[in-house]
């Protein structure tokens, strides 16, 4: 696949708002086999892009969670430990 600058900021923006694969696809009107092999490959500028825009998100997200929960919102402190904990499994898969 070929992606201009433009394109690439479009797919970003679509991993920013955690739209699915297939999503991004039909939105974009691309191939979405082609697509999800492309966001397979952790070299190619649009796996970057997209998995960069969704965890900038993911990371904004989490920080108001924590923010929340430290200020002692309770459905914030129980979203903040199961987070916490997700990230310590998948850092000894």
């Amino acid at each position: 696949m070929e992606w201009t600058d433009e394109k690439l900021k479009e797919l970003k923006g679509f991993g920013a708002a955690f739209f699915s694969i297939k999503k991004t696809a039909f939105c974009m009107e691309l191939d979405y086999e082609e697509l999800k092999m492309e966001l397979k490959n952790d070299e190619s500028k649009a796996f970057k892009n997209y998995w960069g825009g969704f965890y900038e998100s993911e990371v904004k997200v989490n920080k108001g969670v924590i923010d929340m929960a430290a200020n002692g919102s309770n459905p914030a402190q129980t979203l903040a430990i199961k987070i916490a904990q997700e990230a310590k499994n998948e850092n000894y898969e």
